[in-house]
C-alpha cells in the first residue's frame, strides 16, 4: 500500500555493504488496482506515485548503489494479484529494453 517494507530497505542497505555499488539494481514493485473515476484517482494519488519502486529507487541511490533509471511498475488484479491483463508482456518488454541497454 504506497509502502516499502524494512526487509527491502534492509536488503537494500545490505548490498551497498556488501559492494555492490558498482553492479546496477533493477528495482520494481506492484499496484493496484488503480481507481477509474478522475475523483476517485485523484484521491488514491498518493497511494499510486512514486509507489514503492520510487521510494526504494531514493532509497537505493543514498545508499550509493547504482540504480537503473527506470522502474518496473505493474498493476495487479484485486489487492494481491495476480498481474492484470498485459503484466506479463510488461515485464518482458522491460527486460529486453534493460538488456539492450546493457549491451551496448
Amino acid at each position: 500500500m504506497a509502502r516499502v517494507t524494512r526487509k527491502s530497505y534492509r536488503a537494500l542497505k545490505r548490498l551497498s555493504k556488501k559492494g555492490w555499488g558498482t553492479k546496477l539494481v533493477i528495482l520494481f514493485d506492484t499496484y493496484g488496482p488503480v481507481p477509474k473515476a478522475p475523483e476517485e484517482l485523484e484521491k488514491g494519488r498518493k497511494w499510486l506515485y512514486p509507489g514503492a519502486a520510487g521510494l526504494l529507487q531514493a532509497k537505493a541511490e543514498a545508499f550509493g548503489l547504482n540504480v537503473y533509471p527506470k522502474t518496473l511498475r505493474c498493476e495487479v488484479k484485486g489487492t494481491k494479484g495476480p498481474l492484470k491483463d498485459g503484466g506479463k508482456e510488461k515485464v518482458a518488454a522491460f527486460i529486453d529494453e534493460f538488456a539492450r541497454t546493457i549491451s551496448k
